[in-house]
């Protein structure tokens, strides 16, 4: 048996089966090959849309942000509007009372 029929694993001595052997073993590697590249295209648009998210993600976080100080703006205006309208029913009662009293003398 020779050096290569032996570190191939092949008991047939001939030149067509060391050839199938090694047409099968490019085969395989041609195989791993292309299971590898597909792989690393799926590898490359899960790493693509992993960014796409990370990036709606962080626009997202921006306008909740943008939502929060426009929330704390509407409110600080509703505070100063019922103090406003709290003014505004105490000028009233005052203004009735005087009206009341003016009417009365």
């Amino acid at each position: 048996m020779s050096s290569v029929s032996r570190y191939l694993g092949i008991e047939d001595n001939s030149s067509w089966a060391v050839g199938e052997r090694i047409r099968s073993g490019e085969s395989a590697v041609a195989d791993i090959r292309e299971r590898r590249e597909q792989q690393d295209l799926m590898l490359s648009i899960t790493m693509g849309k992993i960014k796409q998210a990370d990036k709606r993600v962080n626009d997202l976080e921006e306008e909740q942000e943008q939502l929060r100080k426009k929330l704390t703006s509407l409110e600080a205006k509703i505070m100063t509007l019922r103090s406003d309208q709290e003014g505004m029913t105490k000028l009233n009662k005052t203004l009735k009372a005087t009206i009341t009293g003016l009417v009365s003398t």
